[in-house]
């Protein structure tokens, strides 16, 4: 179980950092649905199965909630970029490396 918490953690931290909440409604279904799948396939009793999925379940969450206060900073520092920090287009298209 412990191997499931660590997976289902990092898999959180990595969609907070680039998805919003919503994406967690699909992933926790998928979650479940792959826990009983491998427990059906592996022949284990099927409250492991429910234990499997509820580590899953929870870990995915709170890796999502741990990876969540790190995104906030990323986006608002590329919103702030100085406008010197711009790439400009070339004045003359005939001359692209002219230096007016």
């Amino acid at each position: 179980m412990t191997f499931v918490a660590v997976i289902a953690f990092s898999v959180g931290v990595i969609l907070a950092q680039r998805f919003r909440v919503f994406v967690l409604v699909p992933v926790l279904t998928l979650a479940i649905l792959v826990a009983f799948g491998v427990v059906i396939i592996v022949g284990a009793d099927p409250c492991q199965a429910a234990v499997g999925a509820i580590v899953a379940l929870v870990g995915v969450q709170v890796g999502y909630l741990g990876g969540a206060p790190f995104r906030g900073p990323v986006v608002v520092a590329h919103r702030e970029m100085p406008r010197s920090m711009a790439i400009e287009k070339p004045k003359s298209m005939s001359d692209p490396f002219a230096i007016s």
